[in-house]
């Protein structure tokens, strides 16, 4: 899944905010 991450910036930037909540 980490491509996919990497493909979708958004779907990375969406992660990267939750993360930062948690």
């Amino acid at each position: 899944m980490a491509i996919q991450e990497i493909r979708h910036p958004l779907i990375r930037h969406k992660l990267g905010l939750l993360r930062r909540a948690d």
